[in-house]
């Protein structure tokens, strides 16, 4: 019996240093953008929620692919999820291709404890870097470990990291590509810059964040239509104002809220407030993305709405916008 016990003690022993040697899981995603991979199983009609799951569960799969591409004659997004058990996405010399509304999701195994419960920790954008700004320069072997550094800082609010493939080293900062006209985010090649998605709202930004409609050269119901038809929802909900839809913006948990869309007062029973974790700076092609969108062949005479995204007032500039939409269809609440 005192063996057996032994026996079960040691294989704890085992399995704890072994989770804490790989770490737990997390994911990293990239916005319209797409790497080569296996692809093993193919999937139309699923949620975000329901391909990032699968992948999260499914101990084969390495990353997932999820496409949401409008279609102009109803209009309605169409998804479709790749699951992949080999991604070259882990090479840091393979080089991404563009793809328009897309999504693409890495596993990542992160020695935190800090990581959240949210479709993924980090933002990855290839090949780029914000100047200057550090607050840490430390050499890691592995991406992995500088996210976790990041994800583990406590000196400062780690809001993004930058790791460097050729040179190990990895670099702090409490600023992001946010962080107003002064930020200088530039090519950088072998370098990969990360946000961090796991802060909550009131951690976003350095100053207090404040609400306006986006000045991006661009007219605002242009903005508001492209990121009705072409952003996939986060999460949406009925409510009465757009305050109302502010306030759902400001205090949402469930991923780091930057925009919303709100379509004006409700009618029936239809969802008026869509709550979004894009802004412009996410979009690869920025402000002109919106100028580029071709407007559904029918109308659906669905209200256009207003667009606001979080301007940060105190040192850092943060956007919220108004007309992101990212459409969920686990998502739906009303408040």
């Amino acid at each position: 019996m005192e063996n057996c016990r032994r026996s079960v003690i040691g294989l704890f022993l085992v399995l704890f240093y072994l989770h804490e040697a790989l770490g737990r899981i997390a994911f990293e995603k990239l916005t319209d953008f797409d790497y080569r991979g296996n692809t093993y199983y193919t999937v139309k009609n699923l949620s975000l929620y329901e391909c990032q799951g699968w992948c999260r569960e499914e101990p084969d799969c390495q990353a997932a692919a999820f496409s949401f591409v409008l279609n102009p004659l109803i209009p309605v997004q169409e998804t479709v999820c790749q699951l992949q058990n080999e991604t070259s996405s882990n090479n840091p010399s393979a080089a991404p291709q563009r793809s328009v509304n897309m999504y693409y999701m890495t596993k990542l195994q992160l020695r935190s404890d800090n990581i959240c419960l949210r479709p993924w920790a980090f933002e990855r954008v290839p090949n780029k870097m914000i100047r200057g700004l550090d607050n840490a320069l430390i050499y890691t072997s592995t991406k992995e470990a500088c996210l976790a550094a990041c994800l583990n800082e406590h000196r400062f609010t780690c809001r993004s990291a930058e790791y460097n493939y050729v040179t190990l080293q990895c670099q702090l900062s409490d600023t992001d590509r946010r962080a107003g006209q002064f930020v200088q985010f530039v090519d950088a090649q072998g370098v990969d810059y990360f946000e961090n998605l796991c802060l909550k709202g009131n951690q976003a930004c350095k100053g207090n964040r404040v609400f306006q409609a986006p000045r991006v050269g661009v007219a605002e119901d242009k903005v508001a239509q492209y990121a009705g038809l072409h952003y996939y929802t986060d999460k949406e909900l009925q409510v009465n104002s757009e305050s109302a839809c502010k306030l759902a913006c400001e205090i949402e948990n469930e991923f780091l809220c930057r925009s919303f869309l709100y379509r004006g007062p409700p009618t029936g029973s239809q969802y008026n407030c869509q709550l979004f974790h894009l802004d412009h700076k996410t979009l690869p092609d920025g402000p002109s993305a919106y100028l580029n969108a071709d407007r559904p062949l029918i109308d659906s005479g669905e209200r256009i709405g207003s667009y606001l995204k979080i301007l940060v007032k105190n040192r850092q500039l943060c956007h919220l916008t108004t007309p992101y939409l990212w459409y969920s269809r686990q998502q739906k609440t009303q408040i």
